[in-house]
């Protein structure tokens, strides 16, 4: 569902963003074609949020949330202040966010394949 619109922005965001926004909004567009990789990860790890309370997982995605929040501000803020770019400071941040949730969609299968071992289903 989402790889189209996705594509298009990667592809052509700056040219989109400046044709329907005007010339000064190519960086917004380029802020965009980062941002989908963000985007598309977290689309990917929906049904993982959807689990976290079947799993009795609050507790670990607080921890989850808390750690993607300190990272993607610190990114931002180390991108921004070492690199001097706003779009590079956006792209680290969206790839340090699309990394971490990868990871959490990992945890999660983990422990639903673990949970599942002890609590075998009926046949």
């Amino acid at each position: 569902v989402g790889i189209v619109p996705l594509s298009l922005i990667a592809i052509f965001g700056p040219r989109l963003f400046g044709f329907v926004f005007g010339p000064e909004w190519s960086t917004a567009g380029e802020f965009a074609r980062w941002m989908t990789i963000q985007v598309a990860v977290a689309f990917c790890s929906v049904p993982t949020t959807i689990a976290i309370p079947l799993l009795n997982m609050q507790k670990q995605f607080l921890v989850f949330e808390l750690i993607n929040l300190v990272l993607s501000a610190a990114s931002l803020a180390i991108g921004f202040n070492l690199l001097g770019s706003e779009v590079q400071a956006i792209a680290i941040s969206s790839i340090v966010s699309a990394v971490l949730t990868l990871v959490w969609i990992v945890i999660v299968i983990t422990h639903s394949k673990n949970r599942n071992r002890y609590f075998p289903q009926a046949e």
